[in-house]
């Protein structure tokens, strides 16, 4: 059980840290004048790395097991 709030904690932790690093990638797109949903969605688009890259690193952990 413990283990299940640890993640949850660290999975909390992670999505309140991508909030600004989105932000930090979609406000100077929209500064150049690009529409707000667009910077919006590529602000989303940089994050989608980190669970792709978790999921590669949880498949090579498995692997050297």
């Amino acid at each position: 059980r413990s283990y299940v709030n640890s993640a949850c904690s660290l999975a909390l932790g992670i999505a309140l840290q991508n909030f600004p690093e989105g932000l930090a990638v979609s406000m100077p797109l929209r500064r150049e004048g690009m529409p707000v949903g667009r910077a919006f969605l590529l602000g989303q688009a940089s994050g989608l790395v980190e669970p792709i890259g978790g999921l590669l690193g949880a498949y090579a952990v498995a692997l050297m097991e």
